[in-house]
């Protein structure tokens, strides 16, 4: 699996990734507490919300393959709880007694000069891919799907 951000890449402005942008992804949620061991709101962003106990299958899917994408790309998450952690990305999991779960993909925003680091340049791109595709990988979706009539049937 390997998909084609590079247009996307290219295209990013300093809109897309930055001051303001960086800034934006280090901003600490008024109501969010951590205490893991990732730098984050330092040098890292909690990140966006990849996927939720309800997620439908584009978003279960985007999800898997977001992921598929940053190993490839970016080796092995770092492990939050690990001290000095190794590793530019990071799935975390956050639950709530009421509402559930959420996976966010936390990765870090400024690199060793403080500038756009590459995982913040392909996360930004892969937005702009979904924004305009819906599905990161149409094939894996279908497949999918396909798992999920067969399931049912």
């Amino acid at each position: 699996m390997s998909i084609d951000l590079s247009d996307y890449i290219l295209a990013l402005t300093e809109e897309d990734i930055g001051e303001e942008r960086m800034k934006e992804a280090l901003t600490r949620p008024s109501d969010m507490g951590y205490f893991g061991k990732l730098p984050l709101f330092d040098t890292w962003s909690l990140g966006p919300v990849i996927r939720t106990r309800d997620s439908d299958p584009v978003v279960n899917c985007n999800a898997d393959t977001l992921i598929e994408m940053m190993e490839e790309r970016f080796g092995e998450p770092a492990d939050p709880e690990e001290d000095n952690p190794t590793g530019v990305w990071a799935v975390q999991g956050f639950r709530h007694h009421l509402v559930g779960w959420v996976e966010h993909l936390s990765f870090q925003v400024l690199n060793t000069d403080n500038e756009a680091s590459d995982v913040f340049r392909v996360i930004m791109a892969a937005n702009g891919y979904v924004r305009d595709h819906l599905v990161l990988d149409p094939d894996k979706f279908d497949e999918m799907q396909e798992l999920m009539e067969n399931y049912d049937e």
